[in-house]
């Protein structure tokens, strides 16, 4: 009678054993597939983002190369100043095209 009785309890435990090393797992990877979406970074969408002036912008570029060193950050503010006197003496070309043009077309109306 006793040996029945240890080897139910035997049994039993090992069945036991069994049943809660499954549920924990379980439990585990439960937990894990509920957090996981909560480890992505939310964005607020393009809509809701203020737009950027270019100054804004600008800064932010200084900045980022200021964050690697000095000298970048002097090669990025240069290369903004290029970038300016580029599209400065392209409006006034732009401008000057727009003169001389205007020019023209005064001279062809005056000899037609």
């Amino acid at each position: 009678m006793q040996r029945i009785l240890s080897a139910i309890r035997q049994t039993f435990s090992k069945r036991l054993l069994v049943v809660g090393l499954v549920s924990l797992i379980s439990l585990g990877g439960a937990l894990l597939v509920a957090n996981q979406p909560s480890y992505a970074q939310q964005a607020p969408p393009e809509s809701q983002q203020e737009p950027k002036s270019k100054e804004q912008v600008q800064e932010e570029e200084i900045e980022r190369a200021r964050m690697y060193s000095e000298e970048a950050a002097i090669r990025e503010e240069m290369r903004q100043e290029e970038a300016e006197k580029m599209s400065q003496d392209q409006m006034e070309a732009e401008q000057e095209k727009g003169l001389i043009e205007k020019a023209k077309e005064q001279l062809q109306d005056l000899t037609d």
